[in-house]
């Protein structure tokens, strides 16, 4: 269950990159996608546990994603804020998270829906560590983290091209089947 609450965390995409994440103050993607609760409400399962998806806006592609963690003997209700945005025929998944100054972070990857499946990649952060020390996409790196500030069109452009595929993480993507509606 561990390794499924730093997926939904969007530890899911730190889980799949490694120990470091890539993050933005904004959602990434325009402009948000609409969805419906038919082809995305219900329990969502992979290998580590499962899920609960409820569209909460479909009009702006709001989602909130829960799951029971056990912890220490104890089981805890786990909530998450997800917004899906589409870019270039790509669809961005960003999780609302709250660093320990409160400030709100999102944690955010590429995601594909098929009708009962979901697979999330996510951003490989030393390719991204790379392009922010170029000065090719705008931020900065601290801890080996990386914090992109405000993307303009061409970065997305940039980030969503075929050419840079490789900007996320193909090898270990998170795949969930969804149980029921």
């Amino acid at each position: 269950m561990k390794k499924l609450n730093y997926l939904i965390v969007l530890c899911l995409l730190t889980f799949i990159t490694g120990c470091h994440s890539v993050y933005t103050t904004h959602p990434i993607g325009n402009p948000p996608l609409k969805i419906s609760a038919e082809k995305w409400d219900g329990t969502w399962i992979n290998n580590d546990g499962s899920i609960v998806l409820k569209v909460t806006d479909p009009e702006k592609g709001h989602l909130i994603a829960a799951l029971i963690e056990n912890k220490n003997d104890d089981l805890k209700l786990e909530k998450f804020d997800i917004e899906l945005r589409g870019t270039n025929n790509f669809i961005f998944i960003n999780f609302k998270a709250k660093n320990k100054k409160e400030n709100v972070l999102y944690v955010w990857g590429k995601i594909k829906k098929k009708e009962r499946e979901i697979i999330i990649w996510g951003p490989n952060v030393e390719k991204f560590r790379e392009l922010v020390k170029k000065g090719k996409l705008p931020g900065k790196i601290k801890n080996k983290d990386v914090y992109l500030d405000t993307l303009k069109d061409e970065h997305l452009k940039f980030i969503t091209s075929e050419e840079n595929a490789l900007l996320f993480d193909l090898n270990n993507p998170g795949v969930f089947f969804r149980l029921t509606k």
